[in-house]
């Protein structure tokens, strides 16, 4: 009888455990969001809604065979890769923002304004 009882109370923690982990918000398990650049010379995502410590990976498919890069603008971060077809670059992003990123290729800036490839990575606490 002893040994029933153990194993239903530890059914019942592994239960309550589950039930946890499961009503936990999904973003808090995405540690990466993929940004590809599309034949249409955007970004795809072009804007993303991420928390603190999540990597951004940047692709650029190799069936597009063409060259983007991806740098930075708005002065509170730093990056600037040229990506060819088939490359990808990646930043973990730990601080709270809104980060400005862009094809230098395929975008021009107009008064601090993107105009074209250009994207935006907003890291907050959800």
């Amino acid at each position: 009888m002893k040994d029933m009882r153990t194993n239903v109370f530890r059914l019942g923690i592994v239960a309550a455990g589950t039930t946890l982990l499961l009503a936990a918000p999904a973003a808090s398990f995405a540690n990466h969001v993929v940004v590809k650049a599309t034949a249409r010379d955007t970004w795809n995502e072009s804007y993303n809604h991420v928390t603190p410590g999540t990597r951004v990976v940047w692709k650029n498919p190799a069936r597009l065979n063409s060259t983007h890069d991806v740098t930075a603008y708005g002065r509170n971060w730093d990056k600037q890769v040229t990506l060819r077809a088939g490359d990808s670059t990646a930043k973990r992003f730990r601080n709270t923002g809104t980060y400005k990123y862009r094809c230098r290729i395929h975008s021009q800036l107009n008064d601090g304004q993107c105009d074209g490839m250009c994207g935006v990575i907003h890291v907050d606490r959800y």
